[in-house]
């Protein structure tokens, strides 16, 4: 602010918001120096200038070089396939009047994975009483379930071979393929149904039968009560392709309770019955019932 006072003096008092910093090139009127000045404020904004010209891109975004896509991230893992594997055995017996032994001990192993579920599962039964065989049979089935993949639905190929002391055959093969579909999936519940078809064949010792076409409708039931109760039931039925009144079926139903999680040790208690249409010797219906502990791992 520059105060005249004619004939003494001319004062300059600088406004205390507008006061130049030390080195501040501009003038004393105010004025900054040209852009295009040679100047020492030139050079330093120049310098600037190019800093930060430069920044944005580095060297390479200046000369108009292409920018490296980033690494796209990995695809998540899939979950592993969970095996579970069971040994379970059942000892029943009698001294006195009369005198019995039966034995009942079975194996089991499941692999379960987002592409489906495969069951093995093998069973050993001999019932003797008074030094006599009433019972003495072996049977054992294999399955696999894929899943359709957005679907409740699936397809399943299954094999099964039995042998049994007392039944007009000496063993029996079978396969079956078809397709299921998981009508009640829940944590605590699931229902499931099979439709399908294939074929079984009995061996004998007086004559090889041939191979018989079958159908197979087939349901499974599982149903957790609480935390260590569970009920599981399933049941087959085998009509022949050429003469329906002529079939077969297997029902089962188990109850489990869960004795000890740490040991994994449960108590089975389960009824099976198997019945044919058309048998020889044999009795066309066959019921078994039997307590077990099951020991998993």
């Amino acid at each position: 602010v520059a105060i005249p006072f004619p004939d003494i003096a001319r004062v300059e008092v600088p406004r205390p918001d507008r006061a130049r910093p030390e080195g501040d090139p501009r003038d004393e009127d105010g004025a900054a120096p040209p852009v295009g000045d040679d100047g020492e404020g030139a050079e330093e904004r120049g310098v600037e200038g190019e800093g930060a010209a430069a920044a944005p891109g580095g060297e390479g975004a200046a000369q108009g070089e292409p920018q490296p896509e980033p690494t796209p991230a990995p695809p998540p893992e899939r979950p592993r396939a969970r095996w579970t594997n069971e040994i379970s055995l059942g000892l029943t017996g009698t001294e006195g009047n009369s005198q019995t032994f039966n034995i009942d001990t079975a194996f089991q192993t499941r692999r379960q994975s987002e592409d489906g579920v495969f069951n093995f599962s093998a069973r050993y039964q001999r019932n003797t009483t008074s030094g006599d065989v009433t019972r003495n049979r072996f049977n054992a089935n294999a399955r696999n379930d894929w899943n359709f993949r957005g679907t409740r639905g699936s397809g399943f190929l299954r094999g099964s071979v039995e042998w049994d002391e007392f039944a007009d055959f000496d063993y029996r093969l079978a396969f079956n393929a078809g397709v299921g579909y998981r009508w009640i999936e829940r944590p605590n519940t699931q229902l499931s149904t099979r439709v399908g078809g294939g074929v079984t064949r009995d061996f004998n010792d007086l004559q090889d039968d041939d191979w018989r076409p079958e159908l197979t409708f087939a349901a499974d039931f599982e149903r957790r009560i609480t935390e260590r109760q569970r009920f599981t039931a399933e049941g087959e039925f085998f009509p022949q392709v050429e003469d329906f009144s002529d079939f077969r079926s297997v029902v089962s139903a188990n109850w489990e309770y869960r004795l000890d999680a740490e040991r994994d040790l449960t108590l089975r208690l389960g009824v099976r019955w198997e019945y044919e249409s058309e048998t020889v010797a044999a009795e066309e219906s066959d019921f078994s019932y039997s307590a077990r502990i099951v020991f998993g791992f």
